[in-house]
């Protein structure tokens, strides 16, 4: 039989090095700081000092391992603040405000006799970056050469039929290419598994990646999103419409 000993060293090595690399895996996703944490929690682990040790030949005290968790917690918290603080949804604070807009214009389909029909206010804005909940520490930068276009919307339903509502109902077309919707988590209101009865409103958004070149657009129903119904969508813009997330 073998012999485990657990001591509270280990059992602290553990819970704090997994924590460190469970969240820095999250920051990472936001931003390449989160690597640094995550290396931290990463040499705390009792089996990597280990595996360290017989294969390097590099020895990792507790003292050192207890010095390297304390310097991870503290670039975690670090780069938690400087992940934060990237985000706004408004004012001077609208997250990716450094980029040039794009004007949009959107496409009126002609679809005669629809029983399916949808009245869509909207207004856009260019970012580079994108917030979509600002009480947690989620965004989302703009791979470089791109940027997003997020279109905020008020759907109502004028037909006499329940409309599916979904991010891939819309496109952005410019110079001939069309680009689909960006999914991103955390973005509770941007269309998804929304189902519109008539006379019912819903508001949301939708984000776009785009070439940060580009400065016109147009905003294009997609009728194969709704498979076996025709659904008329008439836009309207609202220039005064603020474009926001959380809401």
């Amino acid at each position: 039989m073998t012999n485990v000993k657990i001591t509270l060293g280990s059992v602290v090595s553990y819970l704090v090095g997994v924590s460190l690399v469970l969240l820095s895996t999250l920051l990472t996703i936001q931003s390449l700081l989160g690597l640094l944490p995550l290396v931290a929690g990463m040499i705390i682990l009792p089996p990597v000092r280990r595996q360290l040790d017989s294969r390097m030949n590099v020895t990792i005290s507790r003292g050192l391992a207890a010095g390297v968790g304390g310097v991870g917690i503290v670039m975690a918290i670090v780069v938690m603040v400087a992940v934060a603080g990237g985000g706004g949804t408004g004012g001077e604070n609208i997250p990716g405000s450094d980029v040039e807009d794009v004007s949009v214009t959107a496409v009126n389909p002609s679809v005669s006799d629809a029983p399916s029909q949808l009245e869509v206010e909207w207004n856009s804005r260019a970012q580079s970056a994108v917030d979509p909940d600002p009480d947690d520490i989620s965004s989302y930068e703009s791979n470089d050469g791109q940027k997003y276009i997020v279109v905020r919307m008020n759907i109502q339903n004028t037909g006499s039929q329940s409309v599916d509502l979904t991010p891939q109902a819309f496109i952005l077309r410019s110079d001939g290419v069309e680009y689909d919707y960006q999914g991103m988590f955390g973005s509770g209101n941007s269309l998804t598994d929304v189902t519109l009865n008539p006379d019912g409103e819903y508001s949301g958004w939708v984000a776009f990646s785009v070439p940060e070149e580009m400065n016109e657009a147009e905003l294009v129903s997609n009728q194969e999103a709704y498979f076996d119904q025709t659904v008329s969508t008439n836009f309207n813009r609202n220039s005064d419409m603020e474009i926001n997330m959380e809401d």
